[in-house]
């Protein structure tokens, strides 16, 4: 008798094919909290049970993963592959179960897991300009990408990881003092254990943003804490620390609403905040108009409307061919 202690390997092996047989007998295990957790704790996790269904026989109904869409169910009847796998794998309870449900030959669910991912790669989130997207992750945490934005997320058993390639998020990290939570790229990160913030960045410049808890600065050359109702501007040229100014919603970016805020702004800076979330351009013809302050809520996905009060409040004359657009003092 084989009395040899199994390798990591094959307990990893073993845990996906019990939740196959959970998930079988329970489908609504496929979306439980549970199982994401422990899907995606690590890597390894998803290589196994893409191994196991392809094993079962089941290669035809897994797909590609893509951040957009919800996980994708699909059920297929099969009976050899169960008895291949109930005397590859050393667990007697598992061999047995196995081969009971060979005989049953009942139909099998299959989670939509990315088969074409290596071991270790991240899952990547992107907005398309004018999308402001929330996603929720395995591991109870969400984050909510701003317009043209793109982010890659890896979770494992030591640490959670965001790499943010360009544009703006805002993450609601669940606590979990064994694994923390990190947002950033190459020599810059912003970590935290739990809590709220927001960190944006275009090319080599970052922008900190704490709304709920702590967070920790670390790069090269600098470093620091920051907690709620602070941030930081990260730039080649040095560190800027700032206070936030009230939100619309205690907790969070006004922006992950869709809405922006201007107090006595210039009409130009207005108007660059509003052409990042269009593909319209907005020219200003005359002195005046660019130094022309706004305030007040605006929707950040109808530039229309903006400049439409624009019109009202100014006198303006406003022209537009295909994605040019002129306001011009009148």
């Amino acid at each position: 008798m084989d009395k040899r202690s199994p390798t990591l390997d094959e307990v990893i092996l073993e845990e996906a094919a019990g939740w196959l047989i959970r998930i079988e007998e329970a489908p609504e295990t496929l979306t439980s909290a549970p199982f994401e957790h422990w899907l995606y704790a690590d890597p390894r996790h998803v290589n196994a049970f893409t191994r196991m269904a392809n094993e079962w026989g089941a290669a035809a109904a897994l797909v590609v993963e893509t951040p957009t869409q919800k996980p994708y169910v699909r059920s297929q009847s099969h009976a050899g592959g169960l008895r291949r796998w109930a005397g590859k794998l050393r667990a007697p309870w598992l061999a047995g179960g196995l081969g009971a449900l060979a005989a049953a030959a009942v139909a099998l669910v299959f989670l939509y897991v990315p088969m074409s991912a290596p071991a270790g790669e991240a899952i990547l989130y992107t907005t398309d300009i004018g999308e402001i997207s929330r996603f929720d992750l395995a591991d109870g945490s969400s984050l909510v990408l701003d317009t043209n934005s793109s982010a890659r997320v890896s979770l494992t058993r030591t640490g959670r990881e965001v790499s943010l390639e360009r544009g703006r998020v805002f993450v609601d990290v669940k606590p979990d003092a064994d694994r923390p939570f990190s947002v950033g790229e190459g020599e810059v990160s912003f970590t935290a254990l739990g809590t709220s913030y927001a960190v944006e960045r275009e090319s080599d410049n970052w922008r900190l943003e704490v709304y709920e808890g702590t967070v920790r600065l670390k790069s090269l050359r600098e470093s620091g804490v920051y907690g709620a109702g602070t941030g930081a501007s990260f730039k080649p040229a040095g560190l800027t620390s700032f206070d936030l100014p009230q939100t619309l919603e205690p907790g969070q970016p006004n922006w992950t609403s869709g809405r922006v805020v201007f107090d006595a702004t210039m009409l130009a800076d207005a108007v660059q905040a509003f052409e990042s979330y269009s593909d319209k351009h907005v020219t200003l013809i005359g002195g005046d108009l660019q130094t022309y302050e706004v305030s007040g809520v605006f929707r950040l996905t109808d530039m229309e409307a903006f400049l439409q009060s624009v019109v009202i409040l100014t006198g303006a004359r406003l022209s537009e061919t295909g994605d040019e657009v002129e306001l011009e003092a009148d």
